[in-house]
């Protein structure tokens, strides 16, 4: 394969280039192309053949569907307008086990978890700001299962009492 078909008619060229048909820097690579021997140019053109190869390969890595339906290059395309959020740990068994299905009931899930955290409002004013807690746990599930049962007993024993008090306050 020749690197420029158009060189091959040196003398049109070079007239073009000299009469300014041709800006300067077209004039300089052509000057450079032929002071070059052939085989040179053949060796550059394969070179260049084969980095385009692999850059065709890369493409359609990036391109290719996974075992979710997405792309490698749509989900770096979400990751980098994810940029500003703050980063949440996942993890899985291998690159494979996540297909289509489960990959979309993940995102039904966090979509729920969105309105849900959006209902509680800022955490800083939660009842629950003071539970710093980065697992759960069923033996911790347990723990506040039973505190929240025994605070409930007290709250019922309080209203009794109250109530039996009642008639001897002053209205």
């Amino acid at each position: 394969m020749r690197p420029f078909t158009w060189c091959t008619q040196r003398q049109h060229t070079t007239a073009v280039c000299r009469g300014g048909g041709l800006n300067k820097y077209q004039g300089d690579a052509l000057g450079h192309y032929e002071s070059r021997p052939l085989e040179e140019w053949e060796k550059e053109t394969r070179r260049l053949e084969s980095l385009r190869n692999e850059l065709n390969t890369y493409v359609e890595a990036l391109h290719r569907p996974r075992s979710t339906g997405d792309t490698v290059f749509r989900a770096a395309s979400q990751l980098i307008g994810l940029r500003g959020v703050p980063h949440v740990e996942l993890r899985w068994p291998s690159s494979n086990s996540l297909d289509a299905e489960a990959l979309t009931g993940l995102r039904d899930m966090v979509e729920r978890l969105t309105t849900v955290a959006t209902a509680l409002g800022e955490i800083a004013n939660h009842p629950w700001e003071a539970a710093r807690r980065a697992d759960w746990t069923p033996v911790w599930q347990d723990e506040v299962r039973r505190a929240i049962d025994r605070l409930r007993h007290a709250v019922q024993m309080l209203e009794d009492r109250a109530r039996g008090l009642r008639p001897s306050l002053p209205r």
